[in-house]
Formats: structure tokens, sequence, C-alpha cells
């Protein structure tokens, strides 16, 4: 790999920010996350990431923009941990500020030698990776690069006389009140002033500023963020991430108050509370069942080669009961083999240039999902149609509804040989609809769907029945009559799917998706075709 790749880590909590030493330290590698670059789900091991002896440290990657250099890093058990000493310029100053207020995480350029990473299942895991820059960003990738707290100094701030006294007046609706009694001639000289008040001279003899009147004042508190480029006694970012994200109350109870005194109804505050995005909420389609895969047996293949199936023939007079002196009788046994031949399953999409651009690797995961699914469905169209075409020499036939399809199924199970080989019926729609309807004379279901008091059978679930004698039908629409199944007779084999991308023109890419299946029924006694008519 050429490319130098770069990985964000969205802030989940600040980042350690030391002014007087200028430092900023927090988590650039999370271990055990992952996250998507250039099509690729990337994945870290400890220890995969190493620096140089001179690492620059930049803003947003870009090289014209440094702010300082890599100071230390450390692997330990949760996460690549760095330190960054910024340089004291107006730029780095800046950084200091924003990563202060929560709004930057760091971000590593790494360069991939060939060998240092490999695909694991649908992650692509780095074991070894050089790091050639550190920088400080707003974009994330992940949700794990820290900043993790903020060592401020508050200059200026003198102790309150003990004999002054402070009051709150807190309405909902208005900005709250502080009530100062001032009982200092010290704090009195610090507050006039503050307030723009006229002193008086101070008494014959005195030591300190007078108030002229003024024995109690009443001053407008501040509101607790500013949106002018100074910095307020809070950060508006941080109290909404520690308030709605960590169930800070304090927090929280700060932002409650200032969006109601500042503004007039939710639509003032639109520009700051946006519509948010929910993918973790994506509804998709219900998952795929496939009634007639879970009846039969299954395999793998790894081509679309022909290949045999050994079975058995014919075998007698193998053992029979020994007569003394007298030499048994040469037994016979032959042996058949089955030819099945696979067929593939396959499919293309294609994503504009603009779609591909916009929606990033979560399209085309989306896209390979419903490929997935309607593979799923292919393959288990191709049994219900080898199914379809297998010829039963004496099929079953069930006739009638209510009492009367009960006792006919009664009677033509008994008839079956070693009925409990078989154990479940795949029924089509009407024969299982008849079933789960049946009842006797009394209104009473025959096969009702609760298991507490059963005639013939028990309905477990909305589309399986127990009907009693070993025997469960399921409920199959994609069959157009009904069958009785031994496992071991029936066999469908599938190849892994594969993911195949284009990206051959300007305009577009192409994802294809390619599979290879086989189906045989290997022992034609094993399967039994019923009729049903109502």
């Amino acid at each position: 790999m050429n490319d130098r790749v770069t990985f964000e880590f969205a802030p989940s909590t600040t980042l350690s920010v030391d002014q007087e030493s200028r430092m900023i330290s927090g988590i650039a590698i999370p271990l055990g996350q992952t996250a998507w670059k250039k099509g690729k789900k990337w994945r870290f091991l400890r220890d995969s990431v190493q620096f140089g002896q001179r690492t620059p440290a930049l803003h947003n990657h870009d090289v014209n923009r440094g702010v300082g250099k890599l100071a230390s890093h450390e692997w330990t058990d949760d996460a690549l941990r760095v330190k960054v000493k910024v340089s004291k310029t107006a730029r780095g100053d800046e950084i200091l500020a924003l990563a202060e207020d929560g709004a930057l995480g760091f971000s590593v350029g790494l360069d991939v030698p060939r060998g240092g990473a490999k695909t694991v299942g649908d992650e692509f895991v780095v074991s070894q990776a050089f790091g050639g820059e550190i920088s400080l960003t707003p974009l994330p990738a992940y949700a794990g690069a820290m900043v993790e707290s903020v060592a401020m100094q508050e200059e200026g701030v003198a102790p309150m006389g003990a004999d002054s006294k402070v009051t709150f007046d807190i309405t909902e609706g208005a900005a709250p009140v502080i009530n100062i009694e001032l009982n200092s001639n010290d704090m009195a000289d610090a507050i006039v002033k503050a307030i723009g008040a006229q002193t008086a001279a101070p008494a014959e003899g005195g030591d300190g500023p007078q108030l002229q009147a003024v024995p109690r004042v009443h001053v407008d508190e501040e509101l607790p963020y500013r949106f002018n480029g100074s910095r307020g006694a809070h950060s508006f970012v941080q109290d909404a991430w520690n308030g709605y994200y960590k169930n800070d109350s304090d927090a929280r109870t700060r932002m409650d108050k200032f969006l109601s005194v500042a503004f007039v109804d939710t639509g003032d505050a639109a520009t700051l509370t946006p519509k948010g995005f929910r993918p973790d909420l994506y509804v998709d389609e219900r998952d795929v069942r496939r009634p007639l895969a879970g009846m039969i047996s299954g395999g793998t293949l790894s081509d679309i080669q022909t290949f045999t199936v050994p079975k058995f023939g014919t075998a007698a007079d193998l053992v029979a009961p020994h007569v003394e002196g007298v030499e048994p009788e040469l037994g016979t046994f032959t042996a058949t083999d089955q030819d099945v031949v696979p067929h593939a399953l396959s499919g293309k999409v294609e994503i504009t240039r603009e779609l591909a651009d916009k929606a990033g690797p979560q399209v085309d995961g989306m896209i390979w999902s419903k490929m997935l699914r309607s593979a799923a469905n292919g393959a288990e169209d191709r049994i219900a149609d080898m199914l379809a075409a297998f010829t039963d020499p004496s099929p079953l036939a069930l006739n009638g509804v209510d009492v009367a399809l009960a006792d006919d199924l009664e009677e033509t199970t008994v008839d079956v040989d070693d009925l409990d080989r078989f154990g479940v019926l795949a029924a089509e729609p009407a024969l299982f609809k008849a079933l789960a309807t049946a009842r006797d004379t009394t209104g009473r279901k025959l096969f009702p769907a609760t298991p507490v008091v059963n005639a013939d059978g028990t309905r477990s679930n909305l589309w399986t029945l127990d009907l009693g004698n070993g025997l469960t039908a399921v409920k199959v629409s994609s069959l157009s009559d009904s069958y009785l199944i031994e496992r071991g007779a029936v066999y469908q084999w599938l190849s892994a799917p594969r993911k195949l991308n284009f990206d051959i023109q300007v305009k577009s890419v192409f994802l294809g998706f390619w599979q290879y299946s086989a189906e045989a029924i290997i022992d034609d006694a094993g399967v039994r075709k019923v009729t049903y008519t109502a």
C-alpha cells in the first residue's frame, strides 16, 4: 500500500489539555473498534502502529498547518494513547481552545506496508503500520478517539469577603438575578467599578471607598454560553454532549434553562437542534425463512464441476440361519451412483458514482444484504422446483375438511412404512390452512394453536403444526403439492457467496453476486408426495 490512510475518532469525552505545558493527550486509536475507509472495515491490533522520533502534529492533515509535534505514545489494554506538544503560535492557541471545548479528536495518518494487514472475515486487520503524522481534526470516523479532561487556570478571581452576602432570584422564563449585599469596603470597590457606579471620596480618616446610598445591587447574570468567539463560562458543545449523551444532570439543567430563556420557541433554536439521523434504527426487510432448507441435508461446493454420489443398489442372501455341515449360499450386493450437476446463481447492480461518493460504503453493504436475501430465496425455490419435478409412483391423497380430514390423515399415514423416518410434512398453503382450522362437531379445534388440550396435535407456532405420532407439518408457500421428507434423502449443496466489485467506467460502479448450488434427491424412497382435495 502506497497511499496514506487517515483515521479520525469522534470524541467521546474531552481531550486532556494542559495550558501551562501546552500539552494535549488522549486516545488516538481505540482497540476493539472498527472504521470504514476505502471500502474496507479496518481493525487495529495492539502494538500495530509505531511512530518515528520526530512525528509532526498537523491541523486537518494539512502539511502547511503544523501545530506541534508528537511528544509520546503508548499502547495500553484499551487504546493507543498519545501526547502532542503544541507550539506557541496563534494557530497553536486556537487548537488548545478547540480541544478544550471538546471540538477536536485525534486523527492518525498511517502508512501500511505490504503484508502489514490482511482480511479476516469481513474485516481488514492491521498488524503493522507506521504513523507518518498525527492531526487534530473535527471530522469523526470512529466513536473512540478521546481527549480526556481540561485543566485550565482561572485568573483574576479574588475571594469574597466573609461579611458579604449573595442570594439568587430565579424565575422561570427570565434571566436569573443575583442580589449582593455589600458590607466590605474592598468588595464594594470591586463591584462598584464592575457596574460603573460612582464612588464618593473616602471619609476623613477612612481607609476605603463608600457607596452612595446603594445598600443592595441587582445584576443580571450572564448567560452560560457565548457565540461571539470569546470564551463563556461553559462550552455549549461540551454541555450538549455531557448532558444528553452522558447523563450529566448539571450540564443538562444549564442547557434547558438557557434554551428556555434565550429562545421564544423551538423554531428559534432550529439551527442549534437540527434533525438527528439514526442509522442504528434502519428498518430492514424481515429475515428470509427457508423452511425447505431446514428439512433436508446440506453440504458445500467449491466449483461448478459435476460430481458423483455413490448409492446402494441391491442386496440379497447376505446372512441366513446356518445349517451344520452345509456351506452358506453366496449373497449378492450391487451399488449404483448418481450424478449431481451444479448450477449458478448470479446478479448485478449498477451504483452511480454520485451515490457511491455520497453514501459511502453503507449503500454497498445495504445492497449486498439484499442480494444475499434474494439468493436465499432463489436457493429455496430450487428445492421446491426439484420436488415439483419428482415422480412418486404411489402418491398419498388427503381429502375433506375438519373431522373428515383428520380421519383421512390418520388412515393414510398408518399405511406409510417407517413413518417415523420422515417426521416432517412440507405442507402447501391450502393443506396447512385446512389442518390449522380443522374442528370437531363441538367446534373444538383438532389441531389448536395453543398447547393446552389437543385432539390430535399441538400447534407450536404460526407456521408449524404438530400432527401427533411424531409427524410435524411445516407451511411452505412455494409448494403446490405437499411432501413427506426424510432428511437424509434430499440434499442441497451451496458455495460461499462471492461479492464482485467492478470499477470499469466513469459514471458508475457495479456490484456483482455469484454462487453455485446443487440439489438432488438421492433416495427416492425418502420422499412421498401428498395431494389434497378439500
